[in-house]
């Protein structure tokens, strides 16, 4: 919502704008979008009107309110040129459930291939995504009857792409290229240089940066790479476990040291005490041969008595602490 036309989105001022879609352009082309209410609504009922048209310049995101229980589709058109149906964004807000279904079709203008590319929930890190990056592939609709595969969503936001990303001149427009990850068993974005490798590559946070609701905001081809960001993270965590291993051989040599240093001071003390007995021993042998020579009658007991020096022990302690619901209903675009 611009700010200047704070109501222009809300035909009706009961209606609540609970419910937000935010546009990403992906390359340079201008486009306008425009939005056809679809079920559910009498002749004259109001609150069923379309949604007047946005424009979105090329490499920007633009955010667009939904009325709560709005269903209807959304497509793009070149800017300049006529309104005609292209391939269709499509959502049910606030359907079955109390949950907003949504999906991308081909039926009506399967040629489209450079308006609407992918569509999917933004605050749900489990939600499925529809369309396709290249067209055709099998995310998106292409006949009346097909089934509702996408499971439904709680979240209010989503994300809907536009245009072919030249990620050879803008690698951080690979974040809304959005890959289903076998590994992690969910979809996640794309980084470069890493296409087709995405489980060795995919960024952490589901869907992209958050777009501002009611702005228009350029995508810089500087911008930072949420991909960048990660490696600079995975590289400091590499930094703090090298740090981490230096201090610990550093702790385990200081420890190694002061136990050598106890081993020794004890060695030296037994040694000590050793030579101490074997200087008492002979000490003793020499008063007694004296006493035994001046007091022959005293002899027996003199050599029966010996001196009793208690040996103290020492106890070393070296031990030191270490640092969906899934529905399979008829697709419901119009024939």
């Amino acid at each position: 919502m611009f700010p200047s036309t704070p109501l222009l989105f809300l035909p009706v001022l009961g209606l609540v704008a609970a419910n937000k879609v935010t546009f990403i352009s992906l390359d340079q082309g201008d486009r306008v979008i425009y939005s056809k209410h679809k079920l559910g609504c009498a002749e004259g009922n109001q609150g069923c009107e379309d949604l007047i048209p946005l424009a979105v310049p090329g490499l920007t995101h633009v955010s667009l309110d939904i009325p709560t229980g709005w269903e209807g589709n959304f497509y793009s058109v070149p800017a300049g040129t006529r309104d005609r149906t292209g391939m269709l964004a499509e959502i049910r807000a606030q359907g079955f459930e109390s949950k907003s279904w949504f999906d991308v079709s081909a039926i009506d203008n399967p040629g489209d291939h450079v308006g609407v590319k992918q569509f999917w929930p933004a605050n749900d890190p489990n939600a499925e995504v529809s369309g396709c990056i290249t067209f055709p592939c099998d995310h998106a609709y292409y006949h009346p009857d097909d089934k509702q595969t996408k499971k439904p969503t709680k979240s209010e936001e989503f994300y809907c792409t536009l245009g072919n990303a030249d990620l050879a001149k803008y690698p951080h427009l690979a974040q809304w290229h959005m890959l289903y990850s076998d590994k992690h068993q969910k979809w996640l974005p794309m980084s470069i240089p890493s296409v087709t490798g995405a489980d060795a590559s995919v960024v952490a946070v589901h869907g992209g940066p958050a777009a501002t609701g009611g702005t228009t905001t350029a995508e810089s081809p500087t911008a930072t790479h949420t991909a960048v960001a990660d490696e600079t993270d995975n590289a400091d965590e590499e930094d703090a476990v090298d740090e981490a291993d230096a201090t610990d051989e550093e702790n385990t040599a200081d420890e190694a040291d002061v136990t050598n240093e106890e081993d020794t001071a004890a060695e030296d003390y037994a040694a000590d005490e050793e030579a101490a007995d074997e200087e008492d021993a002979t000490e003793e042998t020499d008063i007694a041969n004296e006493t035994a020579s001046s007091h022959p009658t005293l002899s027996t007991l003199v050599t029966s008595v010996k001196k009793q020096t208690a040996t103290p022990t020492m106890t070393f302690d070296h031990s030191h602490g270490h640092h969906g619901y899934t529905v399979a209903a008829n697709h419901t675009a119009s024939d």
